[in-house]
């Protein structure tokens, strides 16, 4: 026995409205979350102390750098 899809977008479809919600959903947190670390407009010193991404970001970047070019000599 087959088992039909009841959705009518189909699985396909599915996973695209999901993906985009996602993405989305992802994409705007980082834009707001970089927008309240910026000083100036609306800042919050909490955020920016324990949500800065971009803090991580230059810090993974130039600690993995580091590691791989340690590793090959």
């Amino acid at each position: 026995m087959v088992m039909e899809n009841k959705n009518k977008y189909g699985a396909f479809g599915q996973f695209a409205m999901k993906f985009i919600f996602l993405f989305l959903l992802i994409y705007y947190s980082f834009v707001s979350i970089i927008a309240i670390t910026a000083p100036g407009g609306f800042y919050s010193p909490f955020i920016d102390h324990y949500f800065n991404l971009i803090a991580w970001l230059k810090s993974s970047l130039i600690y993995g750098s580091a590691f791989m070019l340690n590793l090959f000599g």
